[in-house]
């Protein structure tokens, strides 16, 4: 999956500050998921609500810690666009994420 330059800066910033928010809106946006069917490689998916765009995790042996990393993830993404959201006003938009691989 290929994201936006500033949105990977910025969550690899955080993660690296070693920042760990609260995720300020859990029930819209991303959510985390492990892996099942349809996907042979294991991996904490991270996708929007529609399946159009997913980053993958690899697995490192520690479903917990796995899964808490993703949960981190979606709280720097959803923080991300929450704040560019207000700073840009009401008439603003997420910005255009694409993806590198096929759809689920």
């Amino acid at each position: 999956m290929r994201i936006n330059d500033r949105l990977a800066r910025y969550i690899l910033d955080n993660m690296n500050a070693g920042l760990s928010p609260t995720d300020p809106n859990p029930d819209e946006g991303w959510f985390v998921d492990g892996p099942g069917e349809g996907n042979p490689d294991p991996a904490v998916l991270i996708c929007d609500p529609d399946f159009e765009t997913r980053i993958e995790i690899i697995e490192t042996g520690n479903h917990e810690e796995d899964k808490a990393l993703g949960h981190r993830v979606v709280a720097l993404i959803n923080t991300y666009f929450l704040k560019n959201e207000s700073s840009l006003g009401p008439s603003s938009s997420k910005p255009e994420m694409r993806e590198a691989g096929p759809r689920r």
